[in-house]
């Protein structure tokens, strides 16, 4: 299963080697750089998020939140958020990798993929990057024609 995750709103183009500076997506799930206005590299606020969602689909609520945009950027610059009791060690582990203030200490997405959380029921094959199948253009499904007897 590959599981894609669209902000419908805006995205940014990324190039490894060059940073970017603008200011794309929802701001529950925004890096702390983003709040500060600082260039930044699209994987690492793209860690972030997925931070944000998988607290969000735990826990059933974002780890920062604020009445107004001011009072969400204070708690997403002071970086704490609450585990709850229920949350596992193991998963409450890769949280801390997803959520680090300073972006250059943030796991990396092939660090996160090989966490113990991330591959439980998967020990022995890991989980490794998606790779787009090679399209079958002869394929009916992809034709619409029925394929001969």
């Amino acid at each position: 299963m590959n599981i894609k995750i669209a902000d419908f709103g805006f995205s940014n183009e990324f190039t490894f080697g060059n940073k970017l500076d603008t200011f794309c997506g929802s701001p529950p799930y925004a890096a702390p750089e983003l709040f500060q206005g600082k260039k930044y590299d699209g994987p690492e606020v793209d860690v972030w998020s997925l931070g944000v969602i998988l607290y969000t689909l735990v826990s059933g609520s974002l780890p920062f939140d604020g009445q107004n945009l001011k009072e969400l950027r204070e708690r997403v610059l002071r970086g704490k958020y609450r585990i709850p009791f229920y949350m596992s060690t193991d998963c409450e582990n890769l949280l801390k990798k997803f959520l680090i203030l300073n972006p250059t200490k943030r796991g990396t997405l092939e660090q996160i993929m090989k966490d113990r959380w991330m591959n439980v029921g998967h020990e022995d094959d890991e989980l490794k990057p998606y790779m787009e199948p090679v399209p079958d253009y002869k394929d009916p499904r992809r034709t619409g024609r029925t394929p001969p007897p």
